[in-house]
């Protein structure tokens, strides 16, 4: 795991409304397969989620977004099920237009 730490990477993405997940790079993973970030709360400029994840040995945490303008903040914080393990990501994203048409 020593070098999945501190990984610094830059990703142009389209992302759709209503679906915070696809700001998170880790969802890409499969052990995040079958995962979901359902709506908590929406304060100001700031949203909270809950990580929903598939069974019993499914992942959980929070993930917050801050959106001011056209900069968003993100921060995701898991824990793997039926695993010692924790992990963080952070994300910095600048809207830069609209989707194209695929």
């Amino acid at each position: 795991m020593e070098e999945m730490r501190r990984i610094h990477k830059h990703v142009n993405a389209c992302v759709n409304d209503g679906d915070a997940a696809q700001l998170f790079p880790i969802f890409h993973q499969p052990a995040l397969t079958g995962c979901v970030l359902t709506p908590q709360e929406y304060v100001g400029e700031t949203s909270r989620y809950v990580l929903d994840c598939q069974g019993v040995n499914g992942a959980s945490g929070t993930a917050e977004l801050a959106i001011k303008d056209a900069l968003i903040t993100g921060e995701l914080v898991a824990k793997m099920g039926g695993k010692n393990m924790t992990f963080s990501q952070y994300i910095n994203a600048k809207r830069i237009g609209n989707c194209f048409a695929q």
